[in-house]
């Protein structure tokens, strides 16, 4: 497969623009705030409207994208732990954006601890270690269910988490860090445990000041929002080319919002630093404390495909 997505001669209507219809060629100027009929998008402060007209642009880079579950359990010595219902104790959910070798996906899925207000209560007396990451493909839901003896992870030199499968790559999408064109978001609204055709896919047309290499958006507080890519849209003779600039991940400052994560790095910055525990979300106060249950001796499992 190509490393770029290809929209042939993809036209838009605007709903909330006096229903105009303007071609995926008038969208992209090469003037970076610069958009159609004059209008600009400055910061995130003005959405596009999702009309179905939409669903081909958003839906370009399925083949390259993965909803993620990772799981954790607890460990004391060599025995590990999960909870009555299950051999986890904790899991989170996200989104992945294939990289050749690797998925890269935020860093707090690889250490899904660090954000989960249930291991605060547990911290003292053991650790967490990844027990299983499952991999759901977005162009046809088949789910990869992967042990911890058929993948490793770890957070790059950029900051991102990385996801390797043993003995398997995938389609690398184009990455870039030198900006000259139009970006957008595509951002995925709903649930990581419902199924993956029910997340809401949008569009925003927004060129963000990436000075930094962590920048917030208020369009990105929204409770109900999993994940999505920051790319620049590169014109080419009768189409455009995607190239990924960065990707939403947990904020720093409290891991209940997102923020934009670029692949190029500002002064110092260097692998994400683990949250403190000030910045793991807090637990409501009629939640009970979960009871770890010991469900073995640490070894790797099989990895199995449904």
């Amino acid at each position: 497969m190509k490393n770029y997505i290809v929209l042939f001669l993809i036209v838009l209507s605007y709903n909330s623009f006096s229903q105009d219809t303007i071609r995926i060629e008038d969208i992209i100027k090469k003037s970076k705030r610069k958009y159609s009929s004059g209008m600009r998008v400055n910061n995130a402060d003005r959405h596009i409207s999702n009309p179905k007209s939409f669903d081909a642009l958003a839906s370009a880079i399925d083949p390259y994208v993965f909803k993620i579950e990772t799981q954790y359990q607890l460990k004391k010595g060599e025995a590990v732990y999960g909870t009555d219902d299950s051999p986890y104790f904790g899991r989170t959910f996200g989104l992945g954006i294939s990289m050749g070798k690797e998925i890269w996906v935020d860093p707090t899925l690889v250490k899904p601890w660090t954000v989960d207000p249930n291991f605060e209560e547990q911290r003292t007396e053991y650790d967490g270690q990844l027990y299983k990451v499952n991999l759901t493909a977005m162009t046809n839901g088949s789910v990869e269910e992967l042990y911890s003896n058929k993948f490793s992870t770890k957070v790059n030199e950029i900051g991102f988490g990385t996801i390797e499968m043993k003995n398997r790559g995938f389609d690398p999408f184009k990455k870039t860090s030198d900006i000259k064109y139009s970006t957008m978001l595509i951002l995925y609204y709903g649930k990581g445990d419902e199924p993956y055709d029910s997340l809401e896919r949008k569009v925003v047309f927004v060129n963000p000041d990436l000075k930094n290499q962590r920048t917030s958006l208020p369009d990105l507080n929204d409770k109900d929002l999993l994940g999505g890519f920051l790319l620049e849209m590169v014109p080419q003779r009768g189409s455009i080319l995607l190239q990924l600039v960065g990707m939403l991940v947990k904020s720093n400052a409290n891991p209940n919002k997102m923020e934009i994560m670029c692949i190029f790095q500002n002064q110092t910055t260097g692998n994400e630093e683990p949250a403190k525990k000030s910045e793991v979300p807090v637990k409501s106060p009629d939640q009970p404390k979960i009871k770890p249950k010991e469900v073995g001796i640490h070894k790797n499992s099989t990895a199995k495909k449904k």
